[in-house]
């Protein structure tokens, strides 16, 4: 193996096991575990990555309500991408890598911000987290319900594109 291969490799070993990490913080997440939003606790720690998980998942659930859980999924496939796609790493398109972040970003406040206006709350978070609520809110006065709905299931879509590629008209 090359330099970069290595790299790369290992790379994708740490993007795994820090998903997993991720993951199993959030589901062994206990609103009673010491963390950001919990003070004056004394006991033992339920969070399976102990207190350093309580937090991770604690910050990821009040951010980002519901889709924290697709959080780790992200982690494992872009260290999945970059590791079969070594020989394109030399020879990197930034308008393509640009593309994929914005798309990440539209993908992550629509599917935040339609959480927060579908689903009921989880725990004492918002389902959409801060960021869904706050985008919610924002549009809610001006589109209403369906309105909203519509411009954000715009947002998600057209984030998925710019991230996969997938074309809807072929579908």
């Amino acid at each position: 193996m090359t330099g970069v291969q290595r790299v790369l490799e290992a790379g994708l070993l740490i993007s795994g096991a820090l998903a997993i990490f991720i993951f199993l913080s959030l589901v062994s997440f206990n609103p009673a575990d010491p963390s950001w939003s919990q003070t004056g606790y004394e006991g033992s720690i339920h969070n399976a990555g102990g207190a350093v998980g309580a937090w991770v998942a604690d910050v990821l659930l009040f951010a980002f309500g519901f889709v924290a859980y697709l959080i780790p999924f992200s982690f494992v496939g872009v260290g999945y991408l970059l590791f079969r796609k070594t020989y394109q790493l030399l020879e990197m398109d930034y308008l393509a890598v640009s593309l994929r972040m914005i798309g990440a970003m539209l993908a992550l406040i629509g599917a935040s911000a339609l959480s927060s206006i579908n689903f009921d709350d989880i725990y004492y978070f918002s389902a959409g987290g801060v960021i869904g609520d706050v985008i919610a809110a924002s549009l809610l006065p001006y589109l209403n319900f369906v309105g909203t709905t519509l411009l954000l299931l715009t947002f998600f879509f057209t984030g998925v594109t710019l991230v996969t590629g997938i074309s809807w008209l072929q579908v």
